[in-house]
């Protein structure tokens, strides 16, 4: 829900994510866990009929975790650490665990946010990291 001036040097070559007056809706302005808000044209995008609202409020999130994930470059196999398990690590475990990692261990002190890992599939799941056995501590 980035707001842009479309007038800055950013703007201008198509970088709004740098926008020298950056906003957004739920962060400097209000409207962001309300029912309704109000926002300009060039952000909003009409739903195709077979996307239910309530899947499409996940869009943004997700597509943030995939870029994440894209960024790690995990390998098939590889060991993933997670902290914290909130939409963000949850959809990170998911990625995770669908791109072949061996093993996807989630950190977090909110004892009902690691029970959704663990029901999602997480190898394991820790307030601390003392909790994992790991070789050599």
């Amino acid at each position: 829900p980035s707001l842009h001036c479309h007038e800055c040097r950013y703007c201008r070559s198509g970088r709004g994510n740098l926008c020298d007056n950056w906003a957004a809706i739920g962060v400097t302005v209000p409207g962001g866990a309300a029912e309704f808000a109000v926002a300009p044209v060039a952000n909003c995008v009409k739903l195709p009929e077979h996307i239910d609202v309530t899947d499409a409020a996940l869009i943004e999130p997700l597509s943030c975790a995939v870029r994440g994930y894209d960024v790690l470059k995990s390998n098939l196999g590889s060991e993933v650490l997670i902290y914290g398990s909130g939409t963000m690590g949850l959809m990170m475990l998911e990625l995770a665990k669908r791109t072949g990692a061996a093993s996807v261990e989630v950190l977090d002190i909110n004892a009902q946010r690691l029970e959704t890992a663990k029901l999602l599939g997480c190898t394991g799941a820790a307030a601390r990291a003392e909790e994992f056995d790991r070789p050599g501590g």
